[in-house]
């Protein structure tokens, strides 16, 4: 709130302090007339002509009024210092408040701006997933979301398929995966990219935990529950393990995950640490994830 200056003038306290400052300049002229007057009636006389009369009056006049009007000088610099002081104080205040309504107003800016960004991405990313289109068999298109249906059928009919018996569980999800994701890496990159740069967008330019994990509940919205299987597998294969898989972790993209939808339903969820599927873990599991991951591998 505002302090200005002329609210000194208006206060309750200063109007006391004038009006008596008033009431003593006017004692001060009383007892100054008093004093004349006591003197006349004291000594009768019509105006004298000799300067030792007048020296003796001034005399008189100033042993009485000069400690007056003395202490009400005295007084008159006390009441200016202290209306200064006030003033100084309430422009201190004035400055204050100023500084902290520009720190608000930046603050608020910056959180602008993030959700700009982070709501063109969002953007962005329904663009890219609208854009998607695959033609199978009698030229039969395929649109949109629709697409992430057939891409998952596809990798659950590659792990599906007869493997030989020494390979692992996850060298069986990474090459699934592999061979699904070449045959449409147009598509599926640009996508996996996209959603990648907005995870990282949220983990780095989030103001709090509490925030970072309101726009990662936003993301998790988007996803349809066949982009999320493709996600979930995703973070086996290339830059994905590295760096999807943390930020999956981080602010537990797979919350809510029904568990029918992996391809070897609750077997899987292992991949990921605790973190992926539940807010509360998440971010306390970057630490646990490497170790989770070698368990897996050494079970397998």
């Amino acid at each position: 709130m505002k302090v200005h200056a002329n609210q000194i003038d208006t206060s309750p306290k200063w109007r006391s302090l004038i009006r008596d400052f008033k009431r003593l300049i006017a004692i001060s002229l009383i007892i100054a007339v008093c004093a004349g007057l006591m003197y006349a009636f004291t000594f009768r006389g019509g105006l004298s002509t000799d300067n030792g009369d007048w020296g003796t009056f001034g005399d008189f006049m100033g042993g009485v009024l000069n400690p007056i009007f003395g202490f009400a000088g005295l007084m008159a610099l006390l009441l200016t210092i202290s209306m200064q002081s006030e003033e100084l104080n309430n422009s201190t205040r004035e400055l204050r408040n100023s500084a902290e309504a520009l720190k608000e107003q930046g603050e608020s800016l910056k959180k602008q701006n993030f959700e700009n960004t982070f709501f063109q991405l969002i953007k962005l990313h329904n663009d890219i997933v609208n854009d998607i289109d695959l033609v199978g068999l009698n030229n039969k298109q395929t649109r949109g979301r629709d697409c992430f249906r057939v891409f998952y059928e596809r990798l659950r009919a590659v792990y599906n398929n007869k493997w030989d018996m020494g390979i692992s569980e996850r060298d069986k999800i990474r090459i699934s995966f592999e061979r699904v994701y070449h045959k449409s890496e147009g598509d599926l990159g640009h996508y996996f990219r996209n959603l990648y740069s907005l995870l990282r967008f949220v983990d780095e330019r989030g103001k709090s935990k509490e925030d970072k994990q309101f726009y990662a509940r936003i993301i998790r919205s988007q996803l349809s529950v066949y982009e999320t299987g493709m996600l979930f597998y995703s973070g086996l294969y290339g830059k994905g393990k590295d760096k999807f898989k943390p930020l999956a972790e981080q602010h537990a993209l797979f919350d809510n995950l029904d568990s029918s939808i992996l391809l070897n339903g609750d077997n899987h969820r292992d991949i990921y640490a605790a973190g992926a599927f539940s807010n509360r873990e998440a971010g306390t599991t970057n630490s646990s994830s490497s170790s989770v991951n070698a368990a897996c591998d050494t079970a397998q």
